[in-house]
């Protein structure tokens, strides 16, 4: 099987982890309001009120919660590609530190040996 050419842009990665960060954040403010609303049992009175409330807050909490997994989940992917951003941008650093360092050895092998810019620029 050939190997596919991949290309990663860092800093795309960093720009939609940026997104999925404000994304997150949002959800989070969802979450607490919605925290909130469970909490909240004088909206049904005096009487009615410790009753339905608790019913309510039965049925609302486990949602509140179930949003603000989604909002830790959302920050947990923003986190990870900016991992992924540094990792290949720190692969890409490496790899170039190393064509870096083949040349000068080539060089002290053969100081007569002429770089592709000579060649291209017409030199002999």
């Amino acid at each position: 099987m050939k190997a596919r050419d991949i290309h990663v842009d860092p800093d795309a990665l960093r720009t939609h982890a940026n997104s999925i960060t404000d994304l997150a954040d949002r959800v989070q403010a969802a979450a607490d309001a919605a925290k909130y609303l469970s909490g909240l049992d004088d909206a049904y009175g005096i009487f009615a009120g410790p009753f339905v409330g608790a019913l309510m807050s039965d049925a609302q909490e486990p949602g509140a919660k179930a949003i603000e997994d989604v909002a830790k989940a959302l920050l947990g992917i923003s986190t990870r590609l900016r991992a992924n951003a540094d990792s290949f941008e720190g692969r890409d650093d490496a790899n170039r530190k190393n064509i870096e360092r083949g040349g000068e050895d080539l060089k002290r092998l053969d100081p007569g040996h002429r770089s592709a810019e000579d060649h291209s620029a017409g030199g002999a």
